[in-house]
């Protein structure tokens, strides 16, 4: 686990889903500590290609 990308970069437990799927994303890139939940999934594949 990144312990300082996790200390620089909180999610906030009230955060919107658009919020979650663009933080699950970036971390997918730079921590690999744990998979992103299932149920966004589509939705960080969606937002990976967009970027791109």
């Amino acid at each position: 686990m990144d312990k300082e990308w996790h200390q620089n970069h909180r999610l906030d437990a009230d955060a919107s889903r658009q919020e979650r799927v663009a933080w699950h994303a970036v971390h997918e890139e730079v921590c690999h500590c744990r998979p992103a939940p299932k149920d966004l999934a589509e939705e960080i594949r969606l937002y990976k290609n967009a970027a791109h």
